[in-house]
């Protein structure tokens, strides 16, 4: 699938990490991408709960904020690149967001690239669906 066009391409005005652990025994890790120019009304999140080892979490969810659009498992194919995020929906996901794909482009720091890179590493362990590489768009 790679070398493909995008359906969408989005700038993202912002781009972050996060790690809430809620109990010992459940934390959540997020990338988000802001969307708008403000940075915070629309926002594009990638969150995975994890729980104790031995339980099955649910894997990946995608929000779109404020409307808290969400689907989990939604990645036929998700690829990073030095400035970008390439999203490849699954057909459930294509139906929730309207779109069968999205590149989100980003301009950050070396040092925000790299934890964006280790989240998604964490997030995506044991996936084939996920790519990351200097030129992996």
């Amino acid at each position: 699938m790679s070398g493909q066009t995008y359906e969408e391409t989005i700038a993202s005005k912002r781009v972050g990490t996060l790690v809430e652990r809620f109990t010992p025994e459940f934390e959540v890790f997020s990338v988000s991408l802001a969307l708008s120019e403000d940075g915070e009304s629309e926002v594009l999140s990638l969150q995975r709960g994890f729980v104790p080892e031995g339980e099955d979490g649910e894997g990946i969810c995608l929000v779109l904020s404020p409307s808290q659009q969400c689907i989990y498992k939604p990645f036929q194919e998700l690829t990073l690149a030095r400035t970008s995020l390439g999203m490849r929906f699954t057909a459930e996901a294509q139906r929730v967001f309207n779109a069968s794909s999205v590149l989100v482009t980003f301009d950050v720091s070396d040092d925000i690239f790299q934890e964006v890179k280790e989240k998604l590493e964490v997030m995506c362990a044991g996936e084939t669906y996920f790519r990351c590489g200097k030129n992996a768009v």
